[in-house]
């Protein structure tokens, strides 16, 4: 039986991380669902930019991992008498930050929504003029360039800190990053463009 341990500053932090991580998630889930009860009708829902996701492009991922965190913290003091409940410990919070940042979380959200703003949206949406579609597809990438993708800051912060800074310390990882450029879409039909041009002026000739 572990020895029961007073109560110091590393339980109230756990604690406050906690309740903080979720009320983080509580409120961004809601207004995500708000978001898409508005669209609901629309023949094409934006992404959702407003309240928390605002200052995150996952709020809502960034307030798990905070909780997730808080219970280890808040219990630290029980497990820190045994090596192997430490490690069985912090290996909660650990596997749920792999499988957000890494496996099942961020990569397929962010690589979705690539795909549907900014390399398919000619497939995805057809009623979209090109122009249109060129514009929902510039202002994603803004989106993206001003928000952090998951501790909320605020958006001029964000878009003014250093590339090594965001690659290091706020997780904006090439993972997340569209998989072909905005442009080659634009460039393949150009090229389309150009063969057949010329290919008819060969006929007239």
């Amino acid at each position: 039986m572990l020895p029961e341990e007073p109560i110091n500053y590393l339980d109230y932090v756990g604690w406050a991380l906690w309740a903080g991580g979720f009320f983080i998630e509580s409120i961004s889930d809601i207004q995500k669902l708000r978001h898409q009860r508005t669209c609901s009708g629309q023949s094409f829902t934006l992404w959702c930019h407003s309240g928390l996701w605002r200052f995150s492009r996952h709020p809502n991922y960034f307030g798990e991992i905070c909780a997730w965190w808080g219970i280890f913290l808040s219990s630290y003091s029980g497990l820190a008498a045994s090596i192997a409940l430490v490690c069985a410990g912090i290996a909660s919070p650990l596997f749920t930050m792999f499988l957000l940042l890494f496996v099942s979380g961020m990569p397929l959200l962010e690589q979705s929504m690539n795909e549907k703003y900014i390399n398919g949206l000619q497939s995805d949406v057809r009623s979209l003029s090109r122009s249109e579609a060129r514009s929902i597809a510039d202002a994603f990438i803004t989106y993206k360039q001003e928000t952090s993708p998951l501790i909320p800051l605020p958006p001029v912060l964000y878009r003014n800190l250093p590339l090594v800074i965001k690659r290091t310390m706020l997780f904006e990882w090439p993972l997340y990053s569209a998989k072909t450029p905005p442009t080659a879409t634009d460039s393949r039909d150009t090229a389309k463009a150009s063969s057949l041009q010329s290919r008819n002026v060969k006929t007239r000739n």
